[in-house]
This record gives structure tokens, sequence and C-alpha cells, in this order.
């Protein structure tokens, strides 16, 4: 890819989540709007949505065809499967699903994929700066803390550990003002903030490196952006 069509390249996408921004902006303005005006709302999110799933396929496909076959490589496709993951249950959750319980165990299943977008691109980052060197200490542990944290918020039902509806968990799917939170809560906003923190100090590192690790930093910090702004919109 020549330096004129990666400029071009990076302007519409940066142009094109801008666009999604204003559209999440337009809709809540309109949704609280009386009378709301919900076949406009609905509209606009879905172009919102359609916007995302396009600029993440379009992402997925950069991935597979600039990067050479690795681990770090791996990582980073199913790290924008997540990310397609998370916009679809979202979706569903406030655009589709009929039951409250439907909504509550979708709302429960998009903190996994939420939780496993900062590892992974911690994970990412850490096999760039190794490059083919072996460690004892293998990035795939962070999957296990990770992995623990969403097992804990999708069983919420069972146990309550992370959410505590105030009425019944008939009528409980995540309202704002219905729960409170417990400890694996915050625990699990602590690990995903450490998570980018990290990933972002190696990010430093990376930059001023070859050719191909500046080209796997571009591609990374378009994953970081992407996931602010969806974290933005919840």
């Amino acid at each position: 890819m020549t330096v004129t069509n990666q400029k071009r390249n990076t302007r519409l996408f940066v142009g094109l989540l801008l666009l999604a921004g204003l559209l999440h902006i337009a809709a809540n303005i309109l949704h609280n709007t009386v009378p709301p005006h919900y076949s406009v709302n609905t509209m606009l999110f879905c172009a919102e949505f359609a916007i995302y799933s396009a600029l993440l396929f379009f992402w997925l496909r950069s991935i597979r065809v600039r990067l050479l076959p690795t681990r770090a490589k791996s990582y980073m496709i199913t790290l924008a499967l997540l990310m397609i993951l998370y916009l679809s249950l979202r979706a569903y959750k406030y655009r589709i699903a009929a039951s409250v319980a439907g909504m509550r165990f979708s709302w429960y299943v998009f903190y996994a994929p939420m939780i496993m977008i900062p590892t992974l691109f911690l994970m990412v980052c850490i096999r760039i700066i190794r490059a083919d060197r072996t460690s004892r200490l293998d990035e795939r542990l962070l999957l296990a803390p990770a992995t623990a944290l969403s097992a804990i918020i999708i069983t919420n039902d069972l146990h309550h550990l992370v959410f505590v509806p105030k009425k019944g968990v008939t009528e409980f799917y995540g309202q704002s003002g219905t729960y409170t939170y417990r400890l694996p809560f915050y625990l699990t906003y602590a690990w995903m903030i450490l998570m980018i923190l990290i990933g972002v100090i190696l990010l430093i590192r990376i930059v001023g490196s070859g050719r191909n690790k500046r080209r796997i930093l571009f591609i990374l910090a378009e994953i970081l952006l992407c996931f602010l702004l969806f974290k933005r919109h919840d």
C-alpha cells in the first residue's frame, strides 16, 4: 500500500468514526425529546451500527492481508471478531430483545468481550515487543484472570456477586439505578484499565521501530481508538 493510499484510508477511517459518533449523539438527543422520535432514533442507531460494523470488517480484512502469519496476528483477528460480537450483543440488548431475561443475559455476556479486548490488546503489544524470543511467562496466561472475571459476570444470576438487583430478578435487566455493585465489578474495571495502560506504555516503546512494526502500531492504535469510542457510548 502506497503512502498516499494509507493516508487516504486513515482519513476515511477517522471520518467514519466521527460520523458514527455524531449519529450516536443525535440519537440520544432525539431519544430524550418529548415525544421521543422512535423511528428516526432507530434509523440513526442502525446507521451507526452499520458504520462500525463496516469499519471492523474492513479492519479485519486489513489485518489478514497486511500482516504475516504470527501469534500477534491471530490475537488481532480474535480481537476484531470480539469487537463485532460486542456490537452485536449491544444491538440485541437495546433494540431486539423482547424479554427481561434476554436483555439481562445479553448485558452480562457483552462484558466478556469488554474484558477480553483490552487483554488481547496487551497480549499483542507483548508479542510484538518479544518478537521471536521465548519467555518463561507466556502472555496467554493473561487469559486466565480475564476468563474468570467474564465467567463471574455471566453467571451473576446464580450468586449476585457483581450486580445486586434492588428488585426481583424477574424485573432486572440492567437499567441504571436498579442495582448496586460489588467488588468483582470494580476488579473488572481495574483489570481493563490496567491492560490498556500497560498496552499504551508498550505501544510507546514500539514507536520508531521498523517499518512492519509501524504498520502494526497503526492497526493497534485503531483498535484502541475503536474500543474507547465503544466504551464512551455505553
